[in-house]
């Protein structure tokens, strides 16, 4: 498809409104006027000229010289926005829009969730009225494919006339012109790793913005249970208290929006449940901010990557196993240490305490003190790597200060 010299913009649909013109004043009005131009109803050779450049842009040397006259962009005397911040504002929209914008119109080419799609379409791509049979042959196509655990897109298209300004309301009419498919198969061992995980006493969700007959095939596939299914019409009609006790005992939630995950994991937390969050794509930024631990993957975009708390190197589950059996063992060793430590210096107190009415001077001195714990140290530093019995990691633990206490007593005792 050619149209010509073009100008292309990309934008998230939500936003209510957008200009992109140029403001030309007349230097020989009496009276400062101007008007409002849009750029793309501009001949491509006026356009340069009124940009003072080229198509092929501007070179190193003018670029510089610009910099120096006019200073740099006003927009950076703003308060600088994280990539986080503005995300949270484009989630809204279930489509996102291309507009090529050229001499002859606007042509709005719209990529999206299927059913989104086709709900702003009124025409075929052939050009013909889309019917309700035409409608229930694409839906047929999108079941067939969607059971077979192949992600589905739609894509549509309109030419729209040239105008300084677009709404959502211009979202509509358009031509659908066809699928876009992608298939992603489970890993090899995902199956065995699931299994594993869930000996250790970690329940795995599946938290998806993807249609949800190919969530249930790729839950089917790995051994997760596809009954206990939420969809995000279903999560829009949960209050917040309905939503905690649903999230417990749902194990698959499909066709989520953003901020719709990020009530998943707070519901989760509200039960009691310690949530980690494994993601990798924009839309996971802010269940991964909510989550007690967030993971992400190098090759992960940015945004997931800055809110992870972990990245991992090795893409699969088996390294989350593997690093939540050490960091139970590390938490066993931890504890050993804690218990020996306050138990030998609350003797060592209680005993100096308990001798020092009865005798006229100090049982130890402070110096014999900081000895007796520096040698008393010297061989804990081999409870890091002490092994763990196997109650000790079989399940999750958390800190517990009142067995402490009870420990340090009946070493008194």
């Amino acid at each position: 498809m050619h149209l010509g010299p073009v100008q292309v913009t990309r934008w998230q649909a939500r936003l209510p409104k957008f200009r992109l013109a140029r403001r030309n004043s007349s230097p020989n009005s009496r009276h400062r006027s101007s008007t409002v131009t849009a750029y793309w109803t501009l001949d491509p050779a006026e356009l340069m000229r009124q940009l003072e450049t080229t198509p092929q842009g501007l070179s190193s040397i003018e670029a510089a010289r610009r910099l120096d006259v006019h200073g740099p962009n006003a927009l950076r005397a703003q308060r600088e926005l994280t990539r986080l911040s503005t995300l949270g504002r484009q989630f809204k929209s279930p489509l996102l829009l291309l507009l090529v914008f050229a001499a002859s119109g606007v042509r709005f080419i719209a990529k999206g969730a299927f059913h989104h799609v086709l709900e702003t379409c009124t025409r075929t791509g052939s050009g013909s009225i889309l019917d309700a049979a035409a409608r229930q042959t694409l839906e047929g196509l999108y079941d067939d494919w969607t059971r077979q655990g192949i992600r589905v897109l739609g894509v549509a298209t309109r030419i729209a006339p040239a105008k300084p300004e677009y709404e959502r309301s211009d979202e509509c009419g358009m031509q659908f012109a066809g699928f876009v498919t992608f298939l992603d198969q489970p890993k090899a061992g995902v199956a065995d790793t699931i299994t594993e995980l869930a000996a250790l006493g970690v329940s795995i969700k599946v938290i998806t913005g993807d249609s949800r007959l190919v969530a249930q095939h790729v839950a089917r596939l790995v051994g997760l249970g596809s009954d206990r299914l939420l969809t995000g019409r279903d999560l829009d009609e949960l209050h917040d208290d309905a939503l905690w006790q649903a999230a417990d005992r749902t194990d698959l939630f499909a066709e989520v929006d953003p901020n719709q995950k990020e009530r998943i994991i707070l519901a989760l937390k509200k039960m009691g449940h310690v949530v980690g969050f494994l993601g990798d794509g924009v839309n996971d930024a802010p269940a991964m901010h909510a989550a007690d631990t967030s993971l992400s993957v190098d090759m992960a975009v940015d945004v997931a990557r800055e809110a992870a708390d972990f990245v991992l190197l090795e893409r699969g589950l088996d390294v989350i196993r593997r690093g939540i059996e050490e960091g139970r063992k590390t938490f066993a060793n931890t504890l050993k240490y804690i218990l020996i430590t306050t138990s030998a210096n609350l003797g060592n107190m209680v005993s100096m305490a308990a001798a020092s009415l009865f005798l006229p001077f100090l049982p130890l001195t402070a110096g014999q003190i900081l000895l007796n714990n520096f040698l008393s140290d010297v061989p804990a530093v081999g409870i890091a790597d002490d092994s763990v019995d196997a109650e000790m990691d079989d399940r999750p633990r958390r800190w517990d200060i009142a067995f402490t206490g009870r420990s340090a007593r009946r070493s008194i005792s």
